[in-house]
């Protein structure tokens, strides 16, 4: 077992029956998946797991002791991880992300399904090129500013990260963005996309904004655009874009030449005109 490189548990959870189970003998382990850790008293585990570990993902946190464990462990500072995942069950809180911007400067994707304290400045590694916020929470910092400093990012999803009523994309921001999924912001009002943010932004979904009024205007003028998914937003949003008739959903293609119900264009057309794949789900 001591030479084991790649360890995944998927779907299998740990409760205190794995007591026998010592990770920090695994000295070689460059993957460590999918562990679930619900009813498994783990800390003194988990606060050891081993500096050659590449690949981590944590399930099921209910504590935060558990999670300030992994934060201690060899493998958080050893400037080895470059893929990590960790999802905390509901109020088991984040209290700073100082750590991963401080140790872990190799770190090319990241999915963070936890409430994030505001304590303190919300930073990331700038080599991200993968990061995924789900269930945040955040109200002080908004995650499009922050995430837009990360020059090297190429995918952004954010999952009820955020309560502000307003995001903005600032200039120049984001320069290798290509996907940008946006969900569940239920207060968000208004996204500003300001002059030069997002130039290769290839994919963009939103869906669950119910309070979102429109598109940012400054969509028009990314070329590079090539799908749009909108699901769930409000019904004057969409009547902005199309004033249709009782269609739940439908596609509109460029280069079809037509909506598909021959809906009138709305007054903010002009904005998606330029996008070859269009999808609404109302």
């Amino acid at each position: 077992m001591e030479q084991l490189r790649h360890l995944y548990f998927n779907y299998l959870f740990l409760d205190n029956t794995g007591k026998g189970l010592k990770l920090h003998t695994l000295t070689n382990l460059q993957t460590l998946w999918h562990l679930h850790v619900r009813d498994w008293e783990s800390e003194v585990e988990l606060e050891k797991l081993s500096r050659s570990l590449q690949k981590l993902g944590i399930s099921d946190i209910t504590s935060e002791s558990q999670l300030d464990a992994v934060f201690r462990s060899p493998c958080m500072t050893s400037g080895n991880l470059v893929n990590l995942w960790l999802h905390c069950d509901y109020g088991v809180e984040l209290k700073s992300t100082e750590p991963l911007y401080k140790h872990c400067q190799c770190l090319r994707k990241l999915r963070l399904s936890s409430k994030i304290r505001e304590d303190y400045a919300l930073q990331f590694p700038p080599s991200l090129v993968k990061l995924e916020l789900w269930s945040s929470g955040l109200e002080l910092h908004d995650p499009m500013v922050v995430a837009g400093r990360l020059v090297q990012l190429k995918h952004l999803q954010l999952g009820y990260a955020y309560k502000g009523a307003e995001m903005t994309c600032n200039a120049d921001s984001f320069p290798q963005l290509e996907v940008l999924h946006i969900q569940g912001l239920v207060n968000l009002e208004e996204w500003r996309v300001e002059e030069g943010a997002m130039p290769r932004l290839k994919n963009l979904s939103i869906c669950t904004c119910s309070k979102l009024k429109r598109l940012p205007e400054e969509l028009k003028y990314i070329p590079s655009l090539q799908h749009l998914t909108l699901e769930y937003l409000s019904t004057s949003f969409f009547h902005r874009l199309f004033k249709r008739g009782e269609k739940k959903m439908y596609q509109y293609r460029v280069g079809a030449g037509a909506v598909d119900d021959g809906g009138e264009r709305g007054e903010d057309f002009h904005i998606i005109q330029h996008i070859p794949h269009v999808e609404f789900t109302n």
